[in-house]
């Protein structure tokens, strides 16, 4: 069942309301300490106070610790932000832009393929942290703050609110009250049609250590049927871009906001050059990279190889670089 935030809120508040005649102080007293202790903790891992804004991600890494925690303990909730940490020098991307939501769930896969978290409590906490980091009416998908006004795929809120919300969600689920719509932690990331990214991402294995994947373990390659990868709104490589004049390759639009670098490597996996990020044009929904020469210059049999921030690889093979592929 999907309750809206402000449903939340209210309910929270008219709880607090009716707890005044219902509740002796002893319980008021324990209630009290518990949601203490819970607002405490999360604002202790987002660093913010309580005016300051929070998207559903940061909102949704914060909520997967504190799930690691309670269930698990100190010590292995402090293992899931170590993780964290280690992986945000990883997955940043050169304009600064850090995906919570991957990193959260990459640190989470770490702690149950090292053995931590059975499969099923994995799913069960991610599942949990999904539903209660919503802050707007899409409840399939965990948005950022990066975009422009009216921008459907910014999700933010004032803190203060964002967790009394959440803690509704987790006392209930916490209590039995209600459970958390199911969901998979090898899901995709941030795609509100289930398997659209289909074909772009593999299965990924992470290294217990980092929780970074190895990247020969999610690896997927992509071959074209002619001239054609996945058609409008997908993945477009252009010999000779309208701007430029150089080869400019454009990202499907269920990446957007996913990619971490684009390479050009020749048939022997040698790298050719590094893409440079040009961020999205109209209508935004696809992040264009750059390149220093025209397509027709780079070698038969290029490799376009995509890193997503979760660690995933997937290698567009384009036969004449100085055709378009689209």
């Amino acid at each position: 069942m999907n309750i809206s935030p402000n449903a939340l809120i209210s309910e929270a508040l008219g709880a607090l309301t009716r707890s005044e005649e219902t509740t002796s102080p002893t319980e008021e007293s324990q209630t009290s300490e518990v949601s203490g202790e819970f607002d405490t903790l999360l604002k202790s891992i987002l660093g913010k106070d309580d005016q300051q804004s929070v998207s559903e991600e940061e909102l949704f890494a914060a909520l997967l610790q504190e799930r690691v925690t309670a269930l698990k303990g100190a010590e292995t909730g402090a293992k899931f932000a170590e993780l964290m940490n280690e992986s945000r020098a990883a997955l940043t991307k050169p304009d600064g832009y850090f995906s919570y939501e991957d990193s959260a769930k990459a640190s989470l896969r770490a702690l149950r393929d090292g053995g931590d978290l059975t499969a099923e409590e994995a799913d069960k906490l991610y599942s949990e942290a999904f539903s209660a980091a919503q802050l707007d009416g899409d409840t399939s998908a965990l948005f950022d703050d990066r975009g422009g006004p009216g921008d459907a795929t910014v999700a933010t809120q004032v803190l203060e609110q964002a967790l009394l919300a959440s803690r509704v969600m987790i006392e209930k689920y916490t209590n039995g009250e209600e459970e958390a719509a199911a969901r998979s932690l090898d899901e995709a990331s941030n795609t509100n049609v289930p398997g659209a990214a289909a074909g772009l991402h593999s299965s990924m294995t992470a290294s217990p250590a980092t929780g970074i994947s190895d990247p020969s373990l999610a690896l997927s390659t992509i071959e074209p049927n002619g001239n054609t990868f996945d058609g409008p709104n997908g993945f477009l490589f252009k010999p000779i871009s309208d701007n430029q004049g150089t080869l400019a390759i454009l990202m499907p639009e269920v990446l957007a906001y996913k990619v971490a670098g684009v390479t050009l490597r020749d048939s022997l996996g040698e790298v050719v050059e590094e893409g440079v990020s040009f961020g999205y044009g109209e209508p935004g929904t696809r992040e264009k990279f750059s390149f220093t020469q025209q397509g027709g210059s780079y070698p038969k049999d290029l490799i376009v190889e995509v890193r997503l921030h979760d660690g995933t690889i997937s290698r567009y093979v384009i036969p004449d670089p100085s055709q378009r592929y689209d």
